[in-house]
């Protein structure tokens, strides 16, 4: 190697942020991470402002600072709204408790157990969990249909109950 090129190349075990002031590595991974929350939460607070201003000044960028709650209390007027709000309650403490129910005694067995069974069983799990939900929904219909329980509690709980089992296994 020449006086040259060891000049230009870096030593091993050399980072490019050991170039940075003290303090600077820290800095820019804060600023990294900030950007990263950023990112994420822009959106969100970008629609929870809009949704506080009033109908008229949604539409425009910048037109004042008037906020109001005037838009969720007629959207949680309508008795269709807070219906759905109670239904959707009730169907995920029901999925979740049940869906509990069976994946705590799996949780155990699969940490416990060591064999063919629970690695049986963490293969199905990553079967289920590769197959895309979109791909359910027509014959998760039609299972519900010829059943009988289309439109109903139950009909909505099996599949939500089957996802979660699954994905609950995996994660106990």
């Amino acid at each position: 190697m020449t006086p040259a090129s060891a000049a230009i190349e870096p030593r091993p075990g050399r980072r490019i942020t050991d170039a940075l002031a003290p303090g600077g590595r820290m800095a820019l991974l804060v600023l990294i991470f900030a950007a990263i929350f950023l990112m994420f939460l822009g959106p969100v607070v970008i629609m929870v402002v809009t949704s506080l201003r009033p109908g008229w000044a949604v539409y425009y960028i910048y037109r004042g600072t008037a906020f109001t709650v005037q838009n969720y209390l007629e959207v949680f007027a309508r008795p269709a709204v807070v219906h759905a709000f109670v239904n959707s309650f009730i169907l995920a403490t029901l999925a979740t408790l049940f869906s509990l129910g069976v994946t705590i005694t799996s949780g155990y067995m699969l940490s416990r157990f060591r064999g063919p069974i629970p690695r049986g069983w963490f293969g199905t799990i990553y079967l289920f969990r590769t197959v895309p939900y979109i791909s359910w929904v027509l014959p998760l219909y039609l299972v519900d249909y010829y059943l009988g329980i289309y439109d109903t509690y139950v009909g909505i709980l099996l599949p939500h109950i089957a996802v979660h089992i699954c994905f609950f296994s995996w994660i106990m």
